[in-house]
């Protein structure tokens, strides 16, 4: 066990009715901690006590085996000689946490796409080396960290709650919690959204509510689109609420054959249709703002097929592509807004911010390729040598999965001169840097 008189407590970082949390210095390593005391029969009860302490303990040592670049460390811990009281050790926070992002500004769908991937990828983690799921994560914004690094970028690091772990703090259940958290990063708490601006982003949160939904279902759904009628239905009616209220099923095609089946899978033709239309031309005027030339060429087409959609097997497989642009996981082929004719220098910070959320083309030579911690999202770098230093790269995240997209693919491209149009944002967490989202081959040009 790790004694508590080991610690210099620092200074109070936060405090509520479970208990608190030191910034609080190791006497014998002279590093950084994060102390959590903690009550789990409230401030004015017992703590632990004989083989309640014991089971901590051993708890504790497994807990100190985790290790996950997603999950801060338990250092240790053990309870308090004299009232019993629980304590952990934590490795202490290095950057700002999602609450202090939040002060400032919501996140970007981007971002919450991000954010969840990353806590659905740490649960899988957690159910692995457990054996079965659990809900033992801190889940409010003021306990997930930013862990920001100049090449990488910024990742996120979670804790486990040990109020949880030990079964003493009431839940409403792992999804509930998931679902307000990103909520609330977006701004959506409390908010009624409409079915033209809640986006496919809006539904994958209504959907993981439902019960019986399994971290590896969420998984999906939100990264690889299965089958949206695998699981429980949609919901229906014109109005998409952020809150976590009852779904309104879609009447959905059953097993036996009757004379009511086909006008039920038209009718969810006609809603999935409707939802995936909007959910798609929202996407695209908030996510990537280049014009849409298949949109079009979907509401022609859609009447077609509605009519030619006599037999079971169309239109079953139908609904299987409405749900999956639903989830925004079918990009439809686009065609670039008219550009300036201007190119700028990956240096020509000031002129570029005079340009934020427009498309550009910058053109420079590719100094080199870099990866993020999780190896997720590529990084093209132009040359970093000299006073003009650049202040903007180009950013293609791997789910894209676009050809001539590969790392592979990207490395030839280094040390010639490059053109490279896109949307230009500023990285999540970053005030220094510009990026410029690239989705496909396309918007790379060599150029003399």
């Amino acid at each position: 066990m790790v004694p508590v008189n080991r610690f210099q407590i620092e200074e109070l970082l936060h405090q509520d009715a479970d208990g608190v949390v030191y910034w609080a210095r190791d006497r014998e390593t002279g590093g950084d901690v994060a102390l959590h005391r903690f009550f789990p029969f409230g401030a004015e009860d017992r703590g632990l006590t004989g083989s309640e302490i014991q089971a901590f303990v051993q708890g504790v040592l497994r807990l100190q085996e985790f290790r996950h670049p997603g999950l801060s460390s338990v250092l240790g811990g053990a309870c308090d000689a004299v009232d019993g009281m629980p304590y952990l050790i934590l490795a202490s926070r290095q950057g700002k946490t999602l609450a202090d992002y939040l002060w400032h500004a919501a996140l970007t769908l981007e971002q919450a796409h991000w954010l969840a991937e990353e806590i659905l990828l740490l649960m899988q983690w957690l159910t692995q080396q457990i054996g079965h799921e659990v809900n033992w994560l801190f889940l409010q914004p003021h306990e997930i960290e930013l862990v920001e690094d100049e090449q990488q970028g910024v990742s996120f690091r979670f804790a486990i709650d040990p109020m949880k772990w030990l079964d003493r703090r009431p839940s409403s259940g792992f999804f509930s919690e998931f679902a307000a958290l990103l909520e609330q990063s977006l701004g959506w708490t409390g908010r009624t959204l409409t079915a033209g601006n809640a986006g496919p982003f809006s539904q994958w949160l209504k959907k993981i509510k439902m019960p019986g939904m399994t971290v590896d279902q969420a998984m999906k759904i939100l990264t690889l689109g299965e089958q949206l009628t695998q699981h429980a239905p949609l919901l229906s009616g014109k109005s998409l609420s952020a809150r976590p209220l009852a779904p309104k099923p879609i009447p959905m095609p059953s097993a036996q054959k009757n004379s009511h089946t086909g006008w039920y899978v038209i009718a969810a033709l006609l809603v999935f249709g409707g939802l995936a239309v909007l959910g798609v031309k929202w996407w695209n005027e908030r996510e990537i703002p280049i014009a849409s030339t298949s949109a079009k060429a979907q509401k022609t087409t859609s009447k077609v097929e509605k009519k030619e959609a006599s037999q079971e097997k169309q239109k079953l497989a139908e609904i299987e592509r409405r749900a999956r642009e639903l989830q925004g996981l079918e990009e439809s082929p686009t065609e670039p807004h008219t550009l300036r004719a201007r190119d700028y220098l990956p240096h020509e910070e000031k002129e570029l911010r005079e340009r934020m959320g427009e498309q550009v083309s910058v053109v420079d030579k590719l100094e080199r390729i870099s990866w993020s911690g999780s190896e997720k999202t590529l990084y093209l770098v132009f040359r970093e040598s000299g006073p003009e230093a650049p202040r903007v790269m180009g950013r293609y995240l791997v789910r894209y999965q676009s050809p001539g997209m590969e790392a592979t693919d990207v490395k030839k491209l280094i040390g010639k001169k490059i053109r490279v149009t896109g949307v230009l944002k500023e990285e999540f967490g970053s005030k220094k840097r510009l990026i410029i989202d690239l989705i496909t081959r396309d918007q790379i040009v060599e150029v003399p």
